[in-house]
């Protein structure tokens, strides 16, 4: 009781700009970034927090808040989505039973909704360094991450996990706005039921889904038809991708973790598919690392690598502390592969193999290594 009464002492005595986010620039004294009438408030309970978007040229010269275009959300909204031209915040209720809505940043009327596990995404469209409010929404169930989130030709496409407001199970949600709301136009539901969302790749019609439990069934979804998305093929193998990567059209690489020889061990592997048929698709080859090991591609997909004229694919596998740059040939439906050890400890984390297409010996890709103290050409082997 004491501290509770602390606690409202000190809040009372705060003043408005405590609670707005501020920013220094080029090491100044901190200017308060938003005013007011900068922040939307949203009518239902997302969460405490406030999310600052700010936009600006990278070449500006930049002296004052002035010179930043700036707005706030007042909740909870850190899943952030980026496509071409629209900016997509998301985020969780607090436990609230009422949808939420703003434009101008003025509350809208309620929208009908559910309580907790109810996910609210906001859409704001790009023009240069402004964002201006498009419409808001809810989709009952969880977004795991930003990869979960895509949009082609105005739709808003979402891979959804389960939560209070669902079934155990997962599904594909397809949203459209219109006037001031993002309205769900379409779904396929009861994907990998009792499973996780483990991941997701989207192209123009189509999204592959990977879900986990003991095995991994890999979904192909046809969103053609945007508003009537349909499960089309599945494939059920051990263990798990979670991260997928196209290789052209025809194949596609997955990075994750399954049993290794013998069974009794898990450990990072790499599978091989072939999606030349998207109702039949099927795993041609898998490479395994061992037990114990991880492809950190999984977290992190700026430690995958496709050299295309090459047909390689260069990926991160951490193996106890050392980290290797694992390089994959792809060729006849089979993986052949060769490990470089590249770094040890945290540091592993840091590593980055990055390309320059075309700037070697006879127009060959060279590669750049990034550890955590050096940069240097890796010779692909």
């Amino acid at each position: 009781e004491t501290a509770l009464r602390a606690n409202r002492a000190i809040v009372e005595e705060t003043a408005v700009g405590d609670w707005l986010p501020s920013v220094s620039i080029d090491g100044g004294d901190p200017q308060q970034l938003l005013d007011c009438d900068q922040v939307a408030i949203p009518r239902a309970d997302v969460g405490l927090g406030t999310m600052a978007v700010v936009g600006f040229a990278a070449d500006a010269d930049i002296s004052d808040v002035e010179d930043l275009d700036a707005f706030g959300l007042a909740g909870d909204a850190s899943l952030a989505y980026e496509s071409n031209d629209h900016l997509y915040l998301a985020g969780g209720d607090g436990g609230g039973s009422n949808g939420c809505g703003f434009t101008d940043f003025c509350v809208l009327p309620r929208v009908a909704g559910g309580g907790g596990g109810t996910t609210y995404v906001y859409d704001f469209a790009l023009d240069g360094t402004r964002a201006t409010y498009v419409g808001a929404g809810e989709v009952e169930g969880t977004i795991r991450d930003r990869w979960a989130m895509d949009e082609y030709d105005g739709v808003l496409r979402l891979a959804v996990g389960p939560s209070s407001e669902t079934g155990n199970f997962n599904s594909v949600v397809t949203m459209r706005a219109e006037d001031d709301a993002l309205v769900e136009i379409g779904r396929v539901d009861r994907l990998g039921v009792g499973e996780d969302i483990k991941s997701v790749r989207w192209f123009d019609g189509l999204a592959i889904l990977v879900t986990f439990r003991q095995v991994d069934p890999l979904y192909t979804i046809d969103l053609t038809e945007q508003d009537d998305p349909e499960l089309i093929g599945k494939l059920k193998i051990p263990g798990f991708s979670s991260y997928l990567h196209p290789l052209g059209s025809m194949r596609m690489v997955g990075l994750g973790e399954g049993p290794q020889a013998g069974g009794r061990r898990w450990g990072a592997q790499a599978g091989l598919f072939d999606v030349s048929d998207l109702t039949d698709p099927r795993q041609l080859d898998v490479l395994s690392y061992g037990g114990g090991s991880s492809a950190l591609a999984g977290n992190d997909p700026r430690q995958l690598t496709w050299l295309p004229a090459e047909r390689t694919v260069l990926t991160v596998v951490r193996k106890g502390r050392a980290g290797f740059v694992s390089t994959i040939e792809v060729g006849g439906g089979e993986l052949a592969n060769t490990m470089t050890k590249v770094e040890f400890g945290s540091d592993v984390d840091e590593v980055r193999t990055v390309p320059i297409y075309g700037a070697g010996p006879g127009g060959r890709d060279k590669v750049v290594l990034v550890t955590g103290e050096d940069v240097e050409f890796f010779d692909v082997p």
